[in-house]
């Protein structure tokens, strides 16, 4: 019995030694963490640790619905330039993270290509790619090999430049792209890897924040938040007009 009982012991306690080395790597860069999750069996991830609770957790970030958005300034792909928040204000913001390797990126662009054609005169979408969410020499999925997404992390900004290239092209991305600074300081503003979005109302407040990937990037969630900020602010509009005494 002491035998059974010293066993159960020493199995928790490899059991929590686990869990605080996962939960701690979900703390680090991403490349950090993919460096050390990718060796790892895929039934201790998802069968026997609260994977996705510790991920949500790890991944809430200091940002909240009501703070001010962080300003970035990062170049533009599509169109060329460069992309800052503070181009955007008078209009919402629908701003998204991810890269092609990113399954949930890549199941809802089509939808929200058809949101920018529905809403480009009152609403703004901006895409900025980041980090690779699961290249081949960091965290990849079976998903993405078995969708032939072999995708290598940057070695540069050019690589990084070319990428989004490359995803604007075989996603047929048409709202504007751009990429975030080699050393991922828009992602760290936002938590953002592997993929987020985040609606940003015409004051440059943050509307919505919206779960950390895989679980980011609902479009017709995204789009009903939308819709609801559009009314509030259209309601809003002939009492503000009357308090300044505008026609």
């Amino acid at each position: 019995m002491a035998y059974l009982v010293r066993g159960l012991i020493l199995s928790a306690l490899i059991y929590l030694a686990v869990v605080g080395a996962v939960y701690h790597a979900m703390h680090q860069p991403p490349e950090t963490f993919a460096r050390r999750i990718s060796g790892l069996p895929r039934v201790l991830l998802y069968d026997l640790l609260p994977f996705y609770r510790m991920w949500v957790s790890a991944r809430r970030g200091p940002l909240r619905p009501g703070n001010p958005a962080p300003d970035f300034d990062v170049a533009s792909v599509a169109p060329q330039g460069r992309a800052r928040l503070t181009d955007f204000r008078g209009r919402p913001l629908l701003l998204l993270f991810g890269s092609y390797s990113s399954p949930a990126l890549r199941g809802e662009v089509a939808e929200f290509n058809q949101m920018h054609r529905d809403y480009r005169d009152r609403v703004a979408i901006l895409l900025i790619y980041l980090h690779e969410a699961h290249s081949v020499d960091g965290w990849q999925l079976q998903e993405n090999v078995d969708d032939e997404v072999l995708v290598r992390d940057h070695a540069s900004m050019d690589e990084r430049l070319a990428a989004a290239r490359q995803a604007i092209g075989l996603l047929k991305i048409e709202f504007p792209v751009a990429v975030d600074s080699f050393d991922n300081r828009t992602e760290r503003a936002y938590t953002a890897w592997p993929a987020r979005a985040y609606l940003i109302n015409s004051e440059g407040r943050i509307a919505r924040k919206g779960p950390p990937g895989p679980f980011a990037l609902n479009s017709s969630r995204l789009e009903a938040i939308l819709k609801r900020l559009l009314e509030s602010k259209k309601a809003e509009s002939p009492k503000e007009h009357a308090r300044i005494g505008m026609p």
